[in-house]
């Protein structure tokens, strides 16, 4: 354990109590992180505080997402769905029962984890140093401090990134401003970190609709290797679906449906396709074709 790291636990053990801290346990990692920040809650220093965001917790699985039933088929399961008598107690009941079971699910369980753990992080430094209360709203100030002390724990300019993420999502949940809201902030702090810890910036070429033609008129692919074909064709598809290399590497002969638009009996939808997307973040409880690409107007450009 490096000496930063000790300073901070035992800074955290002085101000929370001696009782609080015989009770807290520590999660892995390079950053000291509280894992059992619930037992924060009634320490002194949160006790005067609105602590509904600061130690709300939307980590785990809401009971609509995964299983095995349809949604409909949870809502039976779930306590606040029984029709009850309408009056303003029952209308706020709806209200908790759709923040808890339908709004976490704009993100998926495994990134509203890790957004959980870095808001953790982000609060057993808040916690060390005394400054709770700086934390929602954040202003720049607290951001510098807290940025400042990643760097001296070593951290890379990614993981600094997802915690300032995590401070971004945590905002947003409290219906207050980020931080770095303003425009083209985050961008500048990010070309920062890669200049001081010697990053290169990424380095992206856009594929145009030009490019895709002038793969599909190569000379001679028609009679090309399989190899050759299957490369031409795995590049237009990715990209005339929007696929991620994750994707397109899961995705089978099978996965292509010619026609499929034509099953509904509509005109002019023959030479189309749709694509099956076994998993798509962010539409993981999507089932059935999600991208789908039309027939080509030119000769020899039809994938």
């Amino acid at each position: 354990m490096s000496e930063h790291v000790s300073l901070i636990r035992e800074a955290v053990a002085r101000n929370v109590g001696a009782a609080t801290a015989a009770s807290l346990t520590w999660a892995d990692g390079k950053v000291p992180t509280i894992a059992n920040v619930a037992a924060l809650q009634n320490c002194e220093m949160f006790r005067h505080l609105d602590n509904r965001f600061l130690l709300l917790n939307i980590s785990e699985r809401t009971a609509l997402e995964g299983g095995n039933k349809s949604w409909r088929q949870v809502l039976d399961d779930i306590d606040s769905c029984p029709a009850t008598e309408p009056s303003a107690a029952a209308f706020d009941q709806m209200a908790r029962a759709f923040t808890a079971n339908v709004a976490p699910m704009a993100r998926q369980q495994s990134t509203r984890a890790q957004q959980w753990r870095n808001w953790r992080a982000v609060l057993t430094l808040a916690v060390a140093h005394g400054v709770v209360d700086r934390l929602l709203p954040m202003h720049k100030d607290t951001l510098y401090a807290l940025s400042w002390q990643l760097i001296t724990l070593h951290c890379s300019a990614s993981h600094m990134e997802q915690v300032w993420g995590a401070i971004a999502h945590r905002h947003s949940l409290a219906g207050l401003p980020s931080p770095l809201a303003g425009k083209g902030e985050y961008s500048q702090w990010k070309k920062s970190l890669s200049v001081m810890q010697g990053r290169p910036s990424p380095l992206k070429f856009p594929i145009r609709k030009d490019h895709i033609w002038r793969l599909l008129s190569l000379p001679g692919l028609s009679t090309a290797s399989y190899v050759m074909q299957r490369n031409v064709l795995a590049a237009v598809l990715g990209v005339l679906c929007c696929a991620r290399v994750s994707e397109m590497a899961e995705l089978q002969a099978c996965d292509v449906l010619f026609d499929f638009d034509t099953l509904r009996g509509s005109p002019g939808y023959e030479g189309t396709a749709a694509i099956r997307i076994r998993k798509r973040k962010k539409r993981h409880l999507t089932e059935g074709p999600v991208s789908a690409f039309g027939a080509g107007t030119q000769a020899g450009h039809n994938v």
